[in-house]
């Protein structure tokens, strides 16, 4: 029993370590457009009091953006990210803990999901309030499971203070909060008291948020995106898969593969721990299919974006670390599968941190001091592109740091250089652009990892 226990605590820090080395190179490379973004909004409040108060903000009224103004004057990428790795990290216990009801081959297996999920790593270590999102949301779903042992003041509060942090550090978070509404009203359906008592205090403050900060936000703005594209992408990359591609229909049927086979995996689970009234497969349920269902049908969002997931991707990490393990213990054939699931997994997550080891974010700075190198040494550097909003932004963080001579210009037909951006990675670049009465030469494409930043396509103009 002493040895096992010490072969337990050795594979809990071999895969902790993974997780530690996973969310170093996750803060590696630039800041990238939101992030770029949200600091530039962080030094535009006059006080912290006014992160709520101005809508101008476009969804970067975030926790993580009052700590972006409190360290404004700082530049250096890895100094923004720092409060994201350090929650990122500290989640790691929660979430071991969170699992702690599951034998220990479901626990370490669930434990390396969490650790190696390429999306996980990605949005925990960026300068926004996903980490923060998924710390204070896995104490908030401990919270609520305590409940069903020791209904105390302290639980309560707990939960009370747990899950504001979390949707106020992501707005995200409020379909996790539904699903554990839902939970706690069929538990505690004949002791309307204690279900009061949980739910009067975040009922009021999210109802009160809505009316005051939530009402007045603007409507998001982005590429528009296709609800089933990014469940199945956030579904594949989630376990380290491909993305869907319109230019690669290899990549495209493997993400989809993917994705059936975690989704189909998560059903059974939820029909084995149903059959054994484990108390959790509700809230499981309802997190997974029926809040965001209610969400998106109310909220009827303009955008569907991989990240608005994030908290379900961790709960199909939960269901099939728990659905391998069964297989693990039942017949050889189980043996071979569950490990071939778990070497793919780890496969996969070592090939998209590599990607990101080279290419982070994107390398939007490299593309930027590409055309000043590529450009006469003196005068100014009129740029043009494809999309105006993100260039501007970036050219003046670059700006800022180096004391370029870019100049944004509206018109193409202004500028020598022109620039296009696309999430695709596998879209072959066009040789030649024409603008009018102008013709723009392919130069070269600085690359992005998945579902942060873009790719920069560079094109020279040609002598008229």
């Amino acid at each position: 029993m002493e040895s096992e226990n010490k072969r337990h605590i050795v594979l809990i820090a071999l895969v902790g370590a993974v997780a530690l080395i996973a969310r170093f190179v996750g803060t590696m490379g630039e800041l990238w457009l939101d992030e770029v973004w949200a600091l530039t909004a962080a030094r535009s409040l006059k006080s912290p009091f006014a992160l709520y108060s101005n809508v101008a903000l476009d969804g970067h009224q975030s926790l993580y953006t009052l700590l972006m103004y409190w360290g404004a004057s700082f530049d250096a990428p890895f100094i923004q990210r720092l409060p994201a790795l350090l929650a990122s990290l500290l989640s790691l216990p929660v979430f071991l803990s969170f699992t702690k009801e599951t034998n220990f081959s479901a626990r370490i297996v669930a434990l390396l999901f969490f650790s190696l999920s390429y999306p996980v790593v990605l949005y925990s270590t960026e300068a926004r309030g996903y980490s923060l999102m998924l710390f204070f949301g896995l104490l908030s779903m401990q919270a609520v499971f305590l409940f069903r042992t020791k209904f105390s003041w302290g639980s309560v509060c707990l939960f009370w203070s747990t899950t504001i942090i979390a949707f106020l550090s992501n707005y995200t978070f409020l379909q996790i909060y539904l699903a554990e509404f839902l939970w706690s009203a069929y538990y505690f359906r004949r002791n309307l008291k204690k279900l009061i008592l949980m739910h009067i205090v975040p009922a009021l403050f999210l109802g009160g948020f809505y009316c005051v900060v939530l009402q007045a936000l603007p409507k998001g703005s982005g590429p528009l995106a296709f609800t089933v594209d990014s469940i199945i992408n956030i579904v594949s990359v989630g376990f380290n898969g491909p993305v869907m591609s319109a230019a690669n229909m290899q990549s495209g049927i493997v993400a989809f593969s993917i994705a059936v086979f975690v989704l189909v995996c998560c059903a059974f689970e939820l029909w084995f721990m149903a059959k054994a009234r484990n108390e959790r497969v509700l809230f499981y349920f309802c997190g997974l299919f029926v809040a965001p269902l209610i969400i998106f049908c109310v909220a009827n969002p303009r955008i569907v974006l991989e990240r608005y997931f994030l908290m379900q991707i961790l709960l199909c990490h939960l269901l099939c670390a728990s659905f391998l393990s069964r297989l693990w213990v039942r017949t050889v054939l189980g043996k071979v599968l569950a490990m071939l699931c778990v070497i793919a997994f780890t496969a996969g997550g070592i090939n998209h941190l590599t990607c990101h080891y080279f290419h982070g974010r994107g390398t939007t700075e490299e593309a930027l001091r590409y055309i000043a190198s590529h450009s006469p040494p003196a005068g100014v550097i009129n740029i043009s592109s494809d999309q105006h909003f993100r260039t501007v932004i970036m050219i003046d963080r670059y700006s800022l740091l180096n004391s370029s001579r870019f100049k944004y210009q509206r018109e193409p037909e202004q500028a020598t250089w022109y620039l296009t951006q696309t999430q695709d990675s596998y879209a072959i670049p066009d040789e030649q652009k024409i603008i009018g009465d102008h013709s723009f030469r392919f130069m070269q494409s600085f690359d992005f990892t998945a579902f942060s930043g873009w790719r920069w396509d560079v094109y020279q103009r040609h002598n008229d």
